[in-house]
């Protein structure tokens, strides 16, 4: 993930448990915004991890509840990490 990204193409990791309802309740609403910035041409890329059946990613940060999202902008520059979810800061 962190490879794949870079300034001009971020990548946008959900954090997920199979458990979490928040986390199955907003997986339409997040299917939703990638294929709305994917048809507006906007190069982000939305990806997902289980956090129950992976071990977290090199240089990526310990995500303590979930849902947790965590934007890669390329080897170089640190992931941000939504502490919280907030739709108008997407």
């Amino acid at each position: 993930v962190i490879n794949a990204s870079s300034p001009a193409h971020p990548v946008l990791v959900q954090m997920y448990e199979d458990t979490c309802m928040l986390c199955m309740l907003m997986r339409p609403f997040v299917n939703s915004v990638a294929k709305l910035l994917a048809n507006s041409g906007v190069p982000i890329h939305f990806k997902r991890l289980n956090i129950e059946k992976n071990d977290f990613p090199d240089r990526c940060p310990v995500a303590r509840g979930t849902p947790t999202f965590v934007l890669f902008r390329g080897p170089g520059t640190p992931a941000d990490k939504w502490e919280e979810f907030r739709p108008k800061e997407l």
